[in-house]
């Protein structure tokens, strides 16, 4: 998919010859890819409907991960955040709006981190006890 010029400067990026990090415009390219998706998914049958969401899903992982090293999560812990932050990934999907104004990332973030956060164990109270 080609990101045409105009589109890049109204999302407040610049070339990569005006001094932006491909970060930035990689990012910018997942932003527009994923909103393109999920707008084509919007108006299509129930099958491509799916596979779009899918393609879009696959495209936006790292949200996933970013969140889970955000709350500095580690081992069976991350596993077990990861598996419930692709859920909250899923429901994101499901209920962005490619026709409004919201950003599908902040929306897919504050989704992952919900579900991470709802089934995260409680860490256990450790209490000392002196001898008596």
């Amino acid at each position: 998919m080609r990101v045409s010029g105009e589109l890049m400067q109204s999302a407040g990026a610049t070339s990569c010859a005006d001094g932006a990090e491909d970060g930035d415009v990689t990012e910018l390219s997942r932003r527009v890819l994923t909103r393109d998706l999920l707008a084509r998914a919007d108006r299509g049958q129930p099958g491509e409907r799916h596979a779009l969401q899918f393609r879009a899903l696959h495209l936006n992982l790292a949200i996933v991960s970013e969140v889970v090293d955000n709350l500095g999560l580690t081992g069976a812990d991350r596993l077990r955040a990861e598996h419930h932050g692709l859920e909250g990934l899923h429901e994101a999907v499901a209920h962005y709006d490619p026709f409004g104004e919201g950003d599908f990332a902040l929306l897919a973030a504050s989704y992952v981190e919900r579900q991470v956060r709802a089934h995260q164990h409680p860490t256990p109270l450790v209490v000392a006890v002196s001898p008596v």
